[in-house]
């Protein structure tokens, strides 16, 4: 089977009710400058991971900023998302995660790629 690295409109995360219960009753730990908040689903779905990400309007004022944070957060999740899939689909459990930018000034995409592999490992030892 040939992965695919493409992110589709299915794998994001836009469920209200689901985006609630992610900050009243999800766990959450930090990888800087970036820290993630996940819960266990149970609904069934055609991705092991429904994905959101946040980037602070109080800290990036302008709209370019806030939105080359999130191309660069959105294709390091991309890019290594399988390593996370591959665990869940053989454990057959499903989750829902919203990253968030924490850092106050830009990083390097470098910094943001490196703290999403820890992100993705961080999740795989919690959730699998």
């Amino acid at each position: 089977m040939s992965q695919s690295f493409k992110f589709k409109k299915a794998e994001r995360l836009k469920n209200h009710h689901l985006l609630a219960a992610l900050f009243t009753s999800g766990k959450s730990f930090s990888a800087y400058p970036l820290r993630v908040v996940y819960i266990p689903i149970e609904e069934a779905g055609p991705f092991p991971a429904q994905f959101s990400l946040s980037v602070s309007k109080k800290k990036f004022r302008l709209a370019v900023d806030r939105n080359r944070l999130r191309r660069q957060i959105r294709e390091a999740y991309r890019l290594h998302k399988h390593r996370l899939y591959e665990d869940l689909t053989s454990k057959d459990k499903r989750i829902a995660l919203m990253i968030l930018y924490v850092a106050k000034e830009e990083k390097s995409y470098k910094d943001i790629e490196q703290s999403m592999k820890r992100i993705i490992k961080g999740l795989k030892k919690a959730v699998v």
